[in-house]
């Protein structure tokens, strides 16, 4: 389950460049690939194209695993 992921990913866009911390968070596969994304894209390893595509995954993992909200 992922429950932190809409959560996790928009402190992580918010505060980009800055990395935010994953400890204690419940996030799926997806979400840690986008913070991953975030964290090379500054430096060229990843793009925008990229970049969004995690997130529309992890807005579409949320959605399947909660009907869109974060209460089970």
């Amino acid at each position: 389950m992922s429950r932190d992921d809409i959560s996790t990913a928009q402190s992580a866009l918010d505060r980009w460049p800055d990395p935010v911390s994953t400890v204690g968070r419940d996030i799926s596969d997806a979400c840690r690939r986008l913070l991953d994304a975030l964290s090379g894209f500054e430096m060229g390893k990843s793009g925008w194209r990229h970049i969004a595509a995690l997130i529309r995954q992890v807005v579409l993992v949320a959605r399947e695993s909660y009907g869109g909200s974060a209460e089970p």
